[in-house]
């Protein structure tokens, strides 16, 4: 199983997918456009694509899969 970089709660999830979370808990050297896994304490880890950096807030949006199904997106 792969390993989350920050675990999320994707029940926040607006209309459109996008969930905001502390920009703080975003791994070193994150930026737009990047993709990181994400993890649930209900769920399997999943690849979601970093939207927007802000200073406290970061917007990104799950990808939908298994983050093992994902590998060609987090090797970018």
């Amino acid at each position: 199983m792969v390993e989350p970089d920050m675990i999320i709660d994707d029940m926040q999830a607006d209309a459109d997918g996008v969930i905001a979370v502390d920009t703080g808990d975003l791994p070193d050297g994150t930026n737009e456009r990047d993709h990181v896994v994400v993890g649930d304490h209900d769920a399997e880890p999943a690849v979601a694509r970093i939207l927007l950096i802000g200073p406290e807030r970061t917007a990104l949006r799950v990808i939908p899969g298994a983050a093992a199904d994902q590998a060609a997106l987090l090797a970018r």
